[in-house]
């Protein structure tokens, strides 16, 4: 949905620390949330971002190509929001999805990973039909229960 301007820019690069080269593009995504997307210059450097959007309002999702997407990943997606950083998130995907095949950044089908900085792998599968992006994945339930209200 277009580039940010480059004081939301400043604004995300201090707070997480990211140096004006490590940024490739930028733009916001919505499909419901607003995500503000960085493409950083590689999976590494995704992984590497120590700084925290906790308290600021803000939801950005970060992007970095790996740099051998013959080992079946396309790239590292990480979900940071002013609660948390959240292990997969699906509409953060769709919107990344989007995103880098409207630049052809991924082929038809690939995958991508998240979690790797809280504890989790997850992998998300991604396919561009030629009419629709479809996001999907493997889950696994790990708490069940009854919410039961009055």
């Amino acid at each position: 949905t277009g580039a940010m301007d480059d004081a939301e820019l400043d604004r995300i690069r201090e707070a997480l620390g990211l140096a004006p080269d490590t940024v490739v593009d930028h733009a916001w995504g919505s499909n419901g949330p607003q995500w503000r997307l960085l493409e950083l210059r590689d999976a590494d450097a995704v992984r590497a971002v120590e700084g925290s959007l906790v308290g600021t309002g803000l939801r950005v999702g970060l992007v970095g190509l790996e740099p051998d997407p013959g080992a079946g990943v396309a790239y590292e997606v990480r979900a940071l929001t002013s609660q948390h950083e959240d292990a997969v998130t699906g509409s953060l995907h769709a919107s990344v999805a989007q995103w880098m095949r409207e630049r052809a950044r991924v082929p038809a089908s690939w995958v991508a990973v998240q979690g790797s900085r809280v504890g989790r792998a997850g992998r998300v599968l991604l396919q561009d039909d030629g009419q629709t992006l479809w996001v999907g994945g493997r889950c696994a339930t790990r708490v069940t229960g009854d919410l039961r209200l009055g």
